[in-house]
């Protein structure tokens, strides 16, 4: 294979991933969560707000057996308030 077959294969792949990315543009719908930012309602069984190294601050769960707890941790991932009921 010679330099002008590699570099008229190397094109054809361009214009062909250009296409694909063209029509990928016009074709997918606009995600509204991500427009917006506004949630009307979100329903979970649990939320875990990290801090900046990873390590979860705030605890928000319930359980199967009708129980909910809120749980507040330190920087040392101790808990320091926890309501349970």
């Amino acid at each position: 294979m010679n330099y002008k077959q590699k570099l008229g294969y190397t094109v054809l792949g361009a214009v062909i991933m250009a296409v694909g990315i063209a029509i990928g543009q016009f074709s997918t719908p606009n995600i509204e969560a991500q427009s917006n930012g506004v949630f009307d309602d979100i329903r979970c069984y649990g939320l875990t707000v990290m801090n900046k190294h990873g390590d979860p601050a705030i605890v928000l769960g319930s359980s199967s057996r009708d129980e909910n707890a809120i749980i507040l941790y330190n920087q040392a991932r101790i808990p320091v308030i926890s309501l349970l009921c």
